[in-house]
Protein backbone atom coordinates (compact mmCIF):
# COMPACT_ATOMS: atom_id res chain seq x y z
CA UNK A 1 0.00 0.00 0.00
CA UNK A 2 2.83 2.38 0.85
CA UNK A 3 4.42 1.72 -2.56
CA UNK A 4 1.15 2.64 -4.29
CA UNK A 5 0.86 5.89 -2.32
CA UNK A 6 4.46 6.86 -3.12
CA UNK A 7 3.95 6.08 -6.82
CA UNK A 8 0.76 8.15 -6.84
CA UNK A 9 2.60 11.04 -5.17
CA UNK A 10 5.45 10.96 -7.70
CA UNK A 11 3.04 10.71 -10.62
CA UNK A 12 1.04 13.65 -9.31
CA UNK A 13 4.22 15.70 -8.82
CA UNK A 14 5.37 14.84 -12.33
CA UNK A 15 2.05 15.85 -13.89
CA UNK A 16 1.89 19.13 -12.00
CA UNK A 17 5.49 20.19 -12.64
CA UNK A 18 6.06 19.17 -16.26
CA UNK A 19 5.15 21.52 -19.07
CA UNK A 20 3.91 18.61 -21.17
CA UNK A 21 2.41 15.79 -19.12
CA UNK A 22 2.19 12.54 -21.00
CA UNK A 23 -0.09 9.59 -20.77
CA UNK A 24 1.93 6.76 -19.29
CA UNK A 25 0.60 4.06 -21.59
CA UNK A 26 1.98 2.85 -24.88
CA UNK A 27 -0.49 3.82 -27.61
CA UNK A 28 0.73 0.92 -29.76
CA UNK A 29 0.14 -1.54 -26.90
CA UNK A 30 -3.33 -0.19 -26.19
CA UNK A 31 -4.45 -0.37 -29.83
CA UNK A 32 -3.00 -3.85 -30.40
CA UNK A 33 -4.35 -5.42 -27.21
CA UNK A 34 -7.58 -4.43 -25.51
CA UNK A 35 -8.82 -0.85 -25.86
CA UNK A 36 -11.89 -1.61 -23.71
CA UNK A 37 -9.65 -2.70 -20.85
CA UNK A 38 -7.49 0.42 -21.21
CA UNK A 39 -10.54 2.71 -21.03
CA UNK A 40 -11.77 0.84 -17.94
CA UNK A 41 -8.37 1.15 -16.22
CA UNK A 42 -8.06 4.83 -17.10
CA UNK A 43 -11.59 5.62 -15.92
CA UNK A 44 -10.94 3.74 -12.69
CA UNK A 45 -7.65 5.58 -12.18
CA UNK A 46 -9.37 8.93 -12.74
CA UNK A 47 -12.26 7.87 -10.49
CA UNK A 48 -14.88 8.55 -13.12
CA UNK A 49 -17.81 6.42 -14.21
CA UNK A 50 -18.46 5.97 -17.90
CA UNK A 51 -21.86 5.15 -19.30
CA UNK A 52 -21.77 2.64 -22.19
CA UNK A 53 -22.13 5.34 -24.88
CA UNK A 54 -19.17 7.35 -23.56
CA UNK A 55 -17.05 4.24 -23.18
CA UNK A 56 -17.84 3.23 -26.76
CA UNK A 57 -16.90 6.72 -27.96
CA UNK A 58 -13.61 6.60 -26.02
CA UNK A 59 -12.71 3.19 -27.43
CA UNK A 60 -13.49 4.36 -30.98
CA UNK A 61 -11.30 7.46 -30.59
CA UNK A 62 -8.37 5.22 -29.66
CA UNK A 63 -8.76 3.10 -32.79
CA UNK A 64 -6.29 4.40 -35.41
CA UNK A 65 -8.60 3.38 -38.25
CA UNK A 66 -11.45 5.48 -36.90
CA UNK A 67 -10.65 8.04 -34.20
CA UNK A 68 -7.17 9.27 -34.96
CA UNK A 69 -7.51 8.74 -38.71
CA UNK A 70 -9.66 11.87 -38.89
CA UNK A 71 -7.43 13.98 -36.65
CA UNK A 72 -5.31 16.65 -38.33
CA UNK A 73 -2.01 15.11 -39.36
CA UNK A 74 -0.22 18.12 -40.83
CA UNK A 75 0.14 20.94 -38.34
CA UNK A 76 2.16 24.07 -38.62
CA UNK A 77 2.71 27.62 -37.57
CA UNK A 78 3.69 30.73 -39.49
CA UNK A 79 6.16 32.72 -37.40
CA UNK A 80 6.73 35.50 -39.92
CA UNK A 81 4.91 36.49 -43.09
CA UNK A 82 5.73 39.46 -45.31
CA UNK A 83 5.50 40.22 -49.00
CA UNK A 84 9.03 38.90 -49.43
CA UNK A 85 9.21 35.82 -47.21
CA UNK A 86 7.53 33.34 -44.91
CA UNK A 87 9.07 31.46 -41.97
CA UNK A 88 7.65 28.87 -39.63
CA UNK A 89 7.41 25.16 -38.99
CA UNK A 90 5.30 22.22 -40.09
CA UNK A 91 5.05 18.64 -38.79
CA UNK A 92 3.27 15.41 -39.64
CA UNK A 93 1.75 14.31 -36.31
CA UNK A 94 1.07 10.83 -37.66
CA UNK A 95 4.74 10.35 -38.61
CA UNK A 96 6.63 12.81 -36.38
CA UNK A 97 10.09 11.77 -37.58
CA UNK A 98 9.29 12.81 -41.18
CA UNK A 99 10.38 16.14 -42.69
CA UNK A 100 7.42 17.46 -44.68
CA UNK A 101 7.82 18.66 -48.25
CA UNK A 102 5.77 21.81 -48.09
CA UNK A 103 3.88 23.76 -50.76
CA UNK A 104 3.37 27.39 -49.83
CA UNK A 105 0.36 28.74 -51.67
CA UNK A 106 -0.97 32.29 -51.91
CA UNK A 107 -4.28 32.91 -53.66
CA UNK A 108 -4.23 30.63 -56.71
CA UNK A 109 -0.48 30.38 -57.19
CA UNK A 110 2.12 28.21 -55.52
CA UNK A 111 4.72 30.47 -54.01
CA UNK A 112 7.27 27.71 -53.45
CA UNK A 113 7.86 24.08 -52.63
CA UNK A 114 10.39 23.54 -49.87
CA UNK A 115 11.58 20.82 -47.50
CA UNK A 116 10.73 21.69 -43.88
CA UNK A 117 14.06 20.61 -42.41
CA UNK A 118 15.52 23.62 -40.59
CA UNK A 119 16.39 22.83 -36.97
CA UNK A 120 13.74 24.12 -34.53
CA UNK A 121 14.63 23.15 -30.93
CA UNK A 122 11.59 25.08 -29.65
CA UNK A 123 9.23 22.84 -31.65
CA UNK A 124 11.09 19.72 -30.47
CA UNK A 125 10.95 20.91 -26.83
CA UNK A 126 7.23 21.60 -27.17
CA UNK A 127 6.74 17.96 -28.15
CA UNK A 128 5.56 18.51 -31.73
CA UNK A 129 8.54 16.88 -33.49
CA UNK A 130 11.11 14.31 -32.35
CA UNK A 131 14.18 15.91 -33.92
CA UNK A 132 13.06 19.50 -34.41
CA UNK A 133 14.09 19.35 -38.08
CA UNK A 134 10.79 20.86 -39.21
CA UNK A 135 11.36 24.57 -39.81
CA UNK A 136 11.05 26.31 -43.15
CA UNK A 137 11.94 29.62 -44.74
CA UNK A 138 10.82 30.71 -48.19
CA UNK A 139 11.91 33.90 -49.92
CA UNK A 140 9.35 34.69 -52.61
CA UNK A 141 10.83 35.26 -56.08
CA UNK A 142 7.98 37.67 -56.79
CA UNK A 143 6.71 39.64 -53.78
CA UNK A 144 3.18 38.89 -52.62
CA UNK A 145 0.52 41.54 -52.96
CA UNK A 146 -1.41 42.71 -49.89
CA UNK A 147 -4.51 40.65 -50.78
CA UNK A 148 -2.37 37.53 -51.34
CA UNK A 149 -0.91 37.79 -47.83
CA UNK A 150 -4.39 37.06 -46.46
CA UNK A 151 -4.70 33.81 -48.43
CA UNK A 152 -1.39 32.07 -47.63
CA UNK A 153 -1.71 28.40 -46.72
CA UNK A 154 0.66 25.51 -46.15
CA UNK A 155 0.12 22.11 -47.77
CA UNK A 156 1.94 18.79 -47.61
CA UNK A 157 3.22 18.22 -51.16
CA UNK A 158 2.97 14.43 -50.74
CA UNK A 159 -0.54 14.11 -49.28
CA UNK A 160 -2.09 17.43 -50.40
CA UNK A 161 -3.29 17.91 -46.82
CA UNK A 162 -3.49 21.52 -45.64
CA UNK A 163 -1.69 22.26 -42.39
CA UNK A 164 -3.84 23.27 -39.45
CA UNK A 165 -2.52 26.15 -37.37
CA UNK A 166 -1.08 25.65 -33.92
Amino acid sequence: MLTGIVQQLFLTLFCTTTRHPVLLFSYEHVTKTDSDFFVDVLADYLSIELDPARKHSAVESIDPARGYAGAPGIRGHIDHLSSGEIRGWVVDTRRPERSVTLKVRAADRIGATVQANIKRPDVRNAGFHRTGMCGFRVAFAEPLREEELKTVNLMDADTQETATSV
